[in-house]
């Protein structure tokens, strides 16, 4: 299903946000990936396809996989928010504008507002 969703969707969003609060904030890698990935799941859900849909709602028995997943994180122990592993949500709109300043391609518009918005969900 992975190779399925890569061919989807772009990673972009998830991946750049991780570099920059790990590179200019000093988060833990893995971590951050781990907070993000059920926010950006959320912020990409609309351009899904809807087989992709059906697959992610197949897979997490659940109507609204991204919160699933959130769930999953939080039953599992992990971290689930960004202020957990250390960030400040005061950071949130200086991270976005370095994130909107990247060179990416993502399925979904990718404005300073919106992920500022998800960076503090997150």
């Amino acid at each position: 299903m992975a190779d399925k969703s890569l061919s989807e969707t772009e990673m972009g969003l998830h991946h750049k946000c991780a570099h920059v609060l790990g590179g200019s904030f000093g988060l833990n890698h893995a971590e951050t990936h781990t907070v993000l990935l059920p926010y950006v799941f959320f912020y990409q859900w609309e351009s899904l396809t809807a087989d992709i849909k059906e697959d992610f709602r197949d897979l997490f028995s659940s109507g609204k996989p991204p919160r699933a997943l959130l769930n999953l994180i939080t039953k599992l122990g992990l971290p689930s928010s960004l202020k957990a592993i250390g960030f400040n949500k005061e950071h949130s709109k200086s991270a976005a504008v370095q994130i909107v300043q990247m060179d990416f391609r993502n399925p979904v518009p990718v404005t300073k507002h919106a992920v500022q918005l998800l960076l503090e969900n997150a």
